[in-house]
């Protein structure tokens, strides 16, 4: 009688340990998924908010400063300076896609626009007679981010 307990409880261990392996590689593989639709689905929002005027999207461009000062950090909002690991912030394409390729699951990449007249150019303003209509760049690129989404994880999925 012991035996056969034994034997059953042996045969039972491999299939469990099947098991947990097919579910563990399933979770690493979903996990990896989600890394890739939420690095694939930033640089894309980074491209839809830099989109210029003159290529269908919001961005104003004259000498291109506005859309270079956009900068990335993992850890605060950019205000000038540095980047992380004491890189200049030079806001420009490479970095935040550098940056959003090194993200992980649940990380917050803080975007900013550093031009001095950024906020102008996005919302407008009126000075002295003069008024300027916002452009909207940041919120209509931010209001495409669950189709962004959505669109990567049909990509990324299985």
């Amino acid at each position: 009688m012991d035996c056969r307990i034994k034997r059953r409880k042996a045969k039972g261990d491999k299939r469990l340990g099947e098991f947990s392996n097919t579910v563990s590689t399933w979770v690493r593989e979903a996990i990896q998924d989600c890394d890739n639709v939420l690095r694939d689905s930033t640089r894309e929002l980074v491209e839809a908010v830099k989109k210029p005027i003159a290529g269908g999207g919001n961005m104003p461009v004259d000498t291109s400063f506005l859309m270079n000062s956009l900068a990335g950090s993992l850890s605060s909002l950019p205000q000038g300076g540095t980047l992380e690991g004491g890189r200049p912030m030079t806001g420009l394409a490479r970095e935040l896609v550098g940056l959003a390729s090194t993200m992980k699951l649940g990380q917050t990449l803080y975007m900013s626009f550093l031009a001095s007249y950024a906020a102008a150019q996005n919302y407008g303003y009126t000075s002295g007679g003069y008024s300027l209509g916002g452009h909207h760049f940041l919120e209509l690129g931010a209001q495409r981010w669950s189709e962004i989404v959505n669109r990567n994880a049909k990509k990324h999925g299985k």
